[in-house]
């Protein structure tokens, strides 16, 4: 479907994050506490946050395959540590019969793996840079030396 810009790939979790603030605040008043949610609840709600975010970038993530015509699916960063996102991931990849590729757990919160994903698909690209760039953590990953 459609996201009202037109924009099928692109999302944002603030309109999320704001629903569930004022479910929280809602659930507070109606259970006339200052404090914390009944910890049963506050674990549905988060599962419930969980399902939608994961939810969602799976399916931006396989619309992203279709759409481009890939040949398989990589996530990582620290992301692709979350258990559900795994799960979720290994059985949309195996329904959609694409492989799937997921850092091992000791590399899922380590940046580089996200970053050695990317310059290799630069240097698949033909894209290289010369021996004496240094590095620069704010360098885009999109127009660096190169592109």
């Amino acid at each position: 479907a459609e996201t009202r810009s037109g924009r099928q790939l692109e999302f944002s979790f603030s309109g999320l994050k704001t629903a569930v603030k004022r479910h929280v605040q809602r659930r507070r008043a109606a259970l006339a506490c200052d404090g914390r949610l009944p910890e049963e609840e506050i674990a549905g709600i988060c599962a419930s946050f969980q399902r939608v975010v994961v939810r969602t970038l799976l399916d931006r993530t396989f619309l992203a395959a279709r759409r481009f015509g890939a040949h398989s699916v990589g996530i990582s960063g620290g992301v692709s540590a979350n258990a559900r996102l795994r799960a979720d991931a290994a059985a949309r990849a195996e329904r959609a019969g694409l492989p799937l590729f997921l850092p091992s757990l000791a590399l899922a919160t380590d940046n580089a793996a996200m970053i050695g994903a990317a310059g290799l698909r630069r240097l698949h690209a033909g894209v290289t840079a010369p021996l004496d760039l240094n590095a620069k953590a704010s360098l885009p990953l999109d127009d660096g030396p190169g592109a």
